[in-house]
């Protein structure tokens, strides 16, 4: 009998699959509890509750002496952040859970391959970033399939998911314009563990200018499709097989045309569930932004979230100075958070210093939602 097929792409949902898939957990019975109340809150999206077992749970890293089971909390934590919309807390969580563990095992592999797929959502020049993650999942589980501890039967396992996995590595690579190199294999990240308590890592900055895409045709994919089900009968419904997807919509009675916020990255993905809105843009003040410039009267499609990365653009509520939420990029540099206008007008040049640090109990300043895509008209 033939193994079954590995689904290319592998996916981030894939890889959290094989966790567990060739050791039993290392969680104790009290964090197992806990991270299962967690994911029951994140799938019925009470993630006020979700949040408040994440800080429970990250709570048992002080005192956990057993490197598999922090990687374990870190990962699941990790997954759970990203399903809440908060890739900047995903994406510190993933980092530590890389390098709690000293060796390079099967759970260091898995979490260095979700890293990468969260990294691939950012800006250029996290990119670079993803794929040395991913390679470092490879590499991680090529060596593991040749130890002699490894049996026959697990080593044929990594043999199979490295196949799909370096499929999967080429074909994204690819897509972004990014050609493989000999050092991908030879070159290792280097990410020095995050400090749990520190919200914000800063990233690289953008660069100042790039490809447009005004020219694409970007899509939205949202509601999740499930299948065939008879007209005359009920029937089960099963895992959704594919998405709707979508590269127009209607507002204010006008067609309008989807363009990605995100470079490289032409699919905007609302089919897992997490909270979106739109706002009417009123302004010049971005309307040089990168990778597509956002006028007075387009619509911007955000996510809801609380905190962001180095180079998002942002609604931000500044109480105090503006009451309503401001589209600007968004940057922490000097300890300070920045808001910058990308704009043509010249009324439109200088920053918004908002404080000296950040921190999330400060009530002057909130992070309303990350922009994900900006809404065209098509003139008829």
């Amino acid at each position: 009998m033939s193994a079954p097929k590995i689904p290319v792409p592998v996916t981030m949902t894939d890889v959290f699959g094989w966790l567990n898939e060739l050791e039993e957990s290392h969680l104790h019975s009290a964090t197992r509890q806990l991270i299962e109340r967690m994911n029951v809150c994140v799938t019925a999206q009470d993630f006020e509750n979700a949040w408040k077992i994440q800080d429970e749970i990250l709570k048992f890293l002080r005192n956990s002496l057993d490197a598999a089971e922090s990687t374990e909390i870190l990962t699941c934590c990790g997954r759970a952040a990203f399903l809440m919309c908060d890739e900047t807390q995903a994406t510190k969580l993933l980092k530590n859970a890389v390098y709690a563990d000293n060796v390079r095992s099967h759970k260091r592999a898995v979490a260095s391959w979700m890293l990468g797929s969260i990294l691939w959502l950012f800006p250029y020049p996290h990119m670079h970033d993803a794929i040395i993650s991913w390679q470092e999942s490879i590499d991680i589980f090529n060596l593991l399939s040749k130890q002699r501890t490894t049996s026959e039967s697990n080593a044929k396992w990594y043999k199979q998911h490295i196949v799909a996995m370096e499929e999967s590595l080429s074909q994204v690579v690819a897509a972004g314009g990014i050609p493989p190199t000999r050092a991908l294999g030879e070159t290792r990240p280097h990410y020095p563990a995050v400090p749990l308590l520190d919200p914000v890592h800063p990233g690289p900055k953008l660069p100042s200018s790039g490809p447009r895409s005004a020219d694409k045709r970007h899509r939205v994919r949202s509601f999740p499709v499930f299948g065939v089900i008879p007209a005359g009968n009920l029937a089960n419904v099963a895992a959704p097989s594919e998405s709707m997807e979508v590269d127009e919509v209607i507002l204010d009675e006008a067609r309008h045309r989807i363009v990605s916020l995100k470079r490289g990255v032409n699919t905007v993905n609302l089919a897992d569930g997490r909270g979106c809105f739109v706002l009417k843009v009123s302004g010049t003040s971005m309307n040089k932004a990168e990778p597509e410039p956002i006028e007075n009267g387009d619509y911007v499609l955000l996510r809801i979230q609380k905190t962001a990365e180095n180079g998002d653009i942002v609604a931000a509520e500044i109480v105090g100075l503006d009451d309503r939420a401001t589209l600007k990029r968004y940057s922490v540099e000097n300890g300070k958070i920045v808001l910058m206008p990308e704009s043509r007008d010249p009324a439109f040049q200088n920053p918004i210093l908002v404080r000296r640090e950040f921190t999330t109990l400060d009530d002057d300043f909130h992070i309303r939602g990350i922009a994900l895509a900006v809404l065209k008209r098509i003139e008829a």
